[in-house]
């Protein structure tokens, strides 16, 4: 198997080599590894082969953090981005981002979907902020009723 990937930072990989079935199992528990904090960047410029089942760990590994940030993919290789123009993922609300060598995420191909995908985190972050508030507001008045029916049971209590 001529594949390797290799943790270079706390939330960056690199990887080299074939991505197929034999070894995206390797290459998405390696990515499985960084969930929960944050983008995630990983180097692609050294792969030379990489088929869907590649694309699947990208795609579960992205699903998976949803709302806690990107799946970068850094420098990608020829095939890498060819599979990922193709696949329609640059484009698609995937949760990965492109960064060619010298662009900024804001720049290259998926920069829309950078831009989207941070719109839709402050959406999500409303819709919970907005769920917290109503929950609030229930609470508010589930307290107002409780205080009222035990005004009204000191009340009776008094008159008996």
């Amino acid at each position: 198997m001529d594949f390797n990937v290799e943790r270079t930072g706390e939330q960056s990989f690199h990887v080299a080599g074939i991505i197929d079935m034999e070894s995206s199992p390797l290459f998405e528990v390696a990515l499985r590894l960084a969930l929960g904090r944050g983008d995630i960047a990983v180097d692609m410029a050294d792969v030379s082969f990489i088929d869907s089942s590649g694309l699947h760990s990208l795609l579960r590994t992205a699903r998976s953090m949803a709302g806690q940030g990107l799946l970068l993919i850094e420098r990608p290789s020829h095939q890498v981005l060819r599979l990922l123009e193709v696949s329609g993922v640059l484009w698609a609300g995937s949760g990965i981002a492109v960064q060619m060598a010298n662009d900024s995420a804001f720049d290259g191909p998926g920069a829309v979907h950078v831009l989207a995908a941070m719109v839709d985190r402050a959406v999500e972050a409303m819709a919970r902020s907005t769920a917290l508030i109503g929950r609030s507001a229930g609470l508010i008045v589930a307290a107002q009723q409780l205080r009222a029916a035990s005004a009204e049971r000191r009340l009776a209590w008094s008159l008996s």
